[in-house]
């Protein structure tokens, strides 16, 4: 069994790295000898539960319902994307183990929010130090065949990070399309997390959302190299 930090995203950092894209615009955090091989993913033929701790995030002041709003709209993007079938089993209670959260049982994937702090339910102390705003993780076994299924994750949410740098969280989630509506940096920082605990590594392309700085301007929408790593994630054998 293997674990994994996957990603430290920071939110509204302007940065002076070049646009260059990634091959097809795409990477997985686990390749299998090639750089657009997956070598670790999510079993694509069975339902995955996710759950969301959203304790930490109203006790700063955002609303629950905005967030869970903004959570599913996210999910399902990339789960209609993927072609896989991750369900919502509702609000639950998490609890930190220093670098993530516990798991809980019945739960595949864990969504918390948390604090740069140490000790306690809901810190996670250096994990989320600096102008880090979300981290992701995983869990893997070797499943013969040089394949490694996929079979527990987490995204921890820096709230005060989200609070004191963005201003989204301060309004209910507009659900229409987001071509036609104004950017929500927020809604991108959890896509652009839950990407991570689904497969996809940053790239250096600034045109998708796996870019690891979130740009406030860019439409909170996928990019086409995020598609194309989605579906390829999604359309791996059955394990």
């Amino acid at each position: 069994m293997f674990a994994a930090v996957v990603t430290a995203t920071a939110v509204g950092v302007v940065s002076l790295a070049p646009a260059v894209a990634d091959g097809q615009g795409y990477r997985f955090f686990k390749t299998r000898g090639k750089a657009h091989a997956p070598g670790a993913y999510w079993n694509p033929c069975e339902a995955i539960s996710y759950g969301i701790d959203f304790t930490y995030a109203t006790k700063i002041g955002m609303r629950k319902s905005w967030e869970r709003d903004r959570w599913r709209s996210a999910v399902e993007e990339v789960s209609r994307t993927m072609g896989v079938d991750f369900r919502y089993v509702g609000a639950v209670r998490s609890r930190s183990a220093g670098t993530r959260p516990r798991s809980l049982a019945g739960v595949d994937l864990v969504i918390t929010f948390g604090k740069a702090t140490k000790g306690g339910r809901y810190g996670y102390g250096r994990l989320l130090r600096g102008p880090v705003a979300g981290v992701a993780g995983v869990r893997w076994r070797s499943n013969g065949s040089n394949r490694r299924q996929v079979f527990g994750g987490y995204v921890v949410i820096d709230a005060k990070e989200v609070v004191r740098r963005t201003d989204e969280w301060e309004q209910p989630f507009d659900a229409r399309p987001a071509a036609v509506r104004s950017p929500d940096v927020v809604r991108s920082l959890y896509m652009h997390e839950f990407g991570h605990a689904v497969g996809l590594d940053h790239v250096r392309d600034k045109k998708q959302l796996m870019y690891p700085r979130l740009q406030p301007d860019r439409p909170d929408q996928l990019g086409a190299g995020d598609r194309k790593g989605l579906r390829k994630l999604g359309r791996q054998r059955c394990f």
